[in-house]
Parts: C-alpha cells; structure tokens; sequence
C-alpha cells in the first residue's frame, strides 16, 4: 500500500529562493510608485545635483590647495632638520641616512614616495644613487608629473644655513603620491572620493586650477531631498499595506529567524579559517530562536576560546624560550648564540657601505684566581658587576655579549677605533673605582681590551675583525702591557682559538 501523498504549501527552494520571489513582489509594488515619484522629481533632482557639483568641484579644489600647504610645510620642516644640514655638509652617509633614517623614521607621511638633498648648485648629492626624482632642481618648485595615469607632485625648496644673513646650502626634493595625499590629509563632504579620474597629459602641470580640469568625479549623492520627501511619504501611506505584508510576513520571518543566523554562523567560521575576528562578526552577544542553532553557535565560541587560549599558551612559552636561547641566565647580557646572529646580520647590513665598526673582546684578569680563592657565589657576583659596568657605558641600542666564562664582547657600530678606546677606558677606570672589597675580595678585579676596527666596504677585512680583536686582547694580557690594546698585524702569533670560529 502506497503512502498517502502529501499537500506541499510551497515548493522546495533555498532560502535565498524565497528571499528573491519576496524581493520581486515587493520590487513591482515599488515600479509602480517609483514611476510616478520620479517623473515629479525629475526637476527637483537635476537642480539638487547641479548644486552638488558647484559644491563638489569648490571641495575639491580648496582639498588640493590644502595639499600643496601640506606639502610645504613637510618641506619647511625638513629643511630645519639638523641631519638634513649635515648631510648637505658632510654627504659621506647620505645613502645610509637615505634610507635607515629619512625615510624609516617615521618623520615622513607615507604619501611622501621619496625625498633627496641636492647642493647649492641644485645637483643631487649622490649621483649614482637610484631615485625617481630628478637630477637637478627644475626652475619650478611645484610641478606635477602624470606616472601611469596617475598624478604625483615634485616639491622643491632651499636649504639656508642658520645665522643672521641665511645663504642657501641646499634644496630638497619631495616626490608626492598626489592622489593618496588628497584622501589623507581632506575629509571630503560633497565630492565622492572613490569615483575620481584623472585625464592625463604629456606635460607637466605647474598649477592647481589647471590640474582640476583634467579631473573627472562625480558629487555624492544626495541622501534627503526635502522636496520629494513629501511626495514619498503619500506614496507610501498607500503602498504600507501591501509591503508590510510581504516583507514582514514572508522576508521578515526567513531573514530574521534562519537565514540572518546561518549568514552570521558563516562570516564567523570564515574569520576563523582567516585567522581574525572582527567585532561585529562575534558570537558571543547573540542569541538565536532555533534551538539547534543556538547549540551551535555555543560549541563554535567555546572552540574558540579554547584556541586563543592555546594560541596565548604557545605565544608566551615561545617569547620564553627565545629569551632563555638568546640571553645569558647568569649576567642578564646576551649570549654567544645573539653575538654569533647578531653578527651575521651586522655584516649583512654593512655590505657595501662605509660604515666604522669597532669589535671590543673583554676578559677579566686572573678571574680563575678569584673563583679558586672566594668561591663561586663571588665570582659570578664579579661576572654580574662586570656585565653592569659594561652595559652602563654603552650607547641605545648597543649589546653586551657574554661569550663565555669570563669572557664578553661589544660590537660599536658606526665609531671609530678612537671612540671604542673611549669607552674601554670608561670602562675600566669604572672597574677600578669600584668598591670589591664589600665582596672580601682583597685583589684588584682588572679586565683587558682588545680593539679592531674596520669598516663595510672592506669585506675580506670586516670577516677578521673577531681574529683580530682576539689578538689584541691576550696582547693586552701579558704582563707590563696596557690593559687597552689596539689591534696591530704583529700580534696574529699570539691568537687565541675562542673566536677562530666566527667568520
């Protein structure tokens, strides 16, 4: 016996289906009134809109007179930078302040693609140097070039020397994303932003107004009309029936009860995958009336919290292993493993530049004596005194390295041999000074120094300054010797093998 067959209300489509045939439904009662809106608004509108384009077009221009403003008062602002100054009169590191300090530091909005110094004679001061900017200053200080369809403006000014009468020392150039500047720097109210184009010449433009015009953009359209306003709400008192039924009734029910949280369990499950959550996409705040899909969405946030939670697990246990591979536990001061990275990266960096590095090798004197004698509490309370003197009489930024037992290390970039025998003498005058006898250690707690400088442009040169400074350290510990040596070739027979490895 065959089942009964049963009634089907509505046919089987996807939620989507039913939210399209409600759509339609609704769309044809709005042709029918939008008809006649538009036909007795049609004049209204084109008025409304002529006006937006006058206010538009008055937006824009005073937006891009704001950017030029902007721009010269970035110029303004690095012709007092006293780095700027120096380079104009020292140009040697002008490629490393080129790029480590001008353009990372943070000083120059993004917009600001480059920026060079060039002499009094207008000449950039590194030829062969790769910049989009031009070789000589122009006789114009504001021009604007078209690169692929797409505006940039060149700003140039002088550099003047401080004093009473001024002379100009320098120019500097600015190369500016002109498009990215206007959506900067201006809030736009009239003028839509993301439907700008721009008709691009040959030529240079050498002014504002004349840049305008080869720009094509569209008003924002107009959210109220105050005189349809009247005319929507009649039409809407007798279109409220028909709508509310449709849409309430029939889209309302779907959107609202399954399809809104099946869109939501969706974005949700999608940022996971993606690995972020943005605020409006949680779960954690909403509530849902289909049982099943509440349950759901519980085991979906508890997932997640226990992933973040494992996530903030492996976070802190990797910064802590990090910390234990890189530092020495006993002294605070970074290992041998950070010199050995650390100078793999330094001669990276260095490749090709000039720039002074000095390496310094410290090792306590007779500090096995000292171990023997008072023990070992006191001789890694030594090993902790001597790390901090070290530390203390560094620059920002640079390191101490422990490289073993009594042994450390410095690395002084950009100084001269002269500067590292400064802060070695700095160093041990401190060590000297410094009360051990609180420590009941009777014997005078010296260390030996010994220095090798170079710099990047000598690689062959660089990759032996480790060797070196080993040779002038145990220099340095023979007997009647200075307890700060400077590297000299005779010294390559006395080598010790600790640092032979590095390379």
């Amino acid at each position: 016996m065959n089942p009964p067959r049963q009634f089907k209300l509505l046919p089987r489509l996807p939620i989507g289906g039913y939210l399209f045939v409600f759509f339609i439904l609704s769309a044809l009662c709005y042709a029918l009134i939008g008809a006649w809106m538009l036909q007795h608004g049609k004049e209204i509108s084109e008025l409304a809109m002529e006006e937006r384009q006058l206010s538009a077009t008055s937006e824009l221009r005073s937006a891009m007179l704001h950017v030029q403003e902007r721009i010269t008062e970035i110029s303004n602002s690095i012709s007092q930078w006293e780095e700027a100054r120096q380079q104009l009169m020292d140009p040697t590191y002008y490629e490393y302040w080129h790029t480590s300090r001008a353009m990372q530091a943070g000083y120059i909005p993004h917009y600001v693609q480059d920026l060079e110094l060039y002499d009094a004679q207008g000449v950039i001061l590194l030829k062969d140097h790769h910049t989009s900017l031009p070789f000589s200053v122009p006789v114009e200080p504001f021009t604007i070039h078209f690169e692929e369809g797409l505006p940039y403006l060149y700003s140039f000014s002088p550099v003047s020397e401080r004093g009473e009468t001024p002379t100009t020392i320098g120019f500097i150039g600015l190369k500016v994303d002109f498009h990215q500047a206007l959506l900067d720097l201006n809030r736009f109210i009239y003028a839509d932003v993301n439907n700008i184009y721009y008709h691009a010449s040959y030529g240079p433009y050498y002014d504002i107004e004349t840049l305008l015009s080869s720009i094509i953009f569209l008003p924002r359209p107009i959210a109220e009309i105050g005189q349809l306003e009247q005319l929507m709400h009649a039409t809407l008192q007798h279109f409220a029936i028909i709508s509310l039924l449709l849409l309430l009734i029939g889209s309302g029910l779907v959107f609202l009860i399954l399809y809104k949280p099946l869109h939501a369990l969706s974005r949700y499950i999608n940022a996971l995958r993606q690995g972020y959550i943005i605020p409006e996409q949680t779960l954690e705040a909403k509530q849902f009336c289909i049982n099943e899909l509440e349950l759901l969405r519980h085991s979906i946030v508890e997932y997640q919290q226990e992933l973040e939670q494992m996530h903030c697990s492996l976070d802190q246990k990797n910064s802590e292993l990090w910390m234990m591979a890189h530092h020495d536990a006993l002294t605070g001061v970074q290992n041998r493993r950070a010199y050995e990275e650390d100078w793999q990266k330094l001669q990276q960096l260095m490749r090709g530049q000039r720039i002074d590095l000095s390496v310094l090798l410290i090792d306590c004197d007779h500090f096995k004596a000292i171990n023997d004698s008072y023990g070992h509490g006191v001789g890694d309370t030594v090993l902790q005194t001597v790390a901090n003197i070290l530390q203390r009489n560094l620059r920002d930024g640079d390191q101490v390295y422990r490289l073993g037992g009594d042994e450390f290390a410095i690395h002084l970039l950009n100084s001269s041999h002269e500067d590292a025998e400064r802060l070695a003498t700095r160093c041990v005058r401190e060590l000297e000074n410094y009360d051990f006898k609180q420590f009941d250690i009777r014997e005078p707690v010296r260390f030996s120094v010994g220095i090798a400088s170079g710099n990047g442009t000598d690689i062959s040169s660089l990759q032996q300054l480790h060797k070196h400074a080993d040779s002038a350290m145990y220099q340095a510990k023979r007997p009647n010797s200075s307890k700060i040596i400077l590297y000299n070739p005779s010294f390559d027979d006395l080598s010790h093998p600790l640092l032979k490895s590095f390379h």
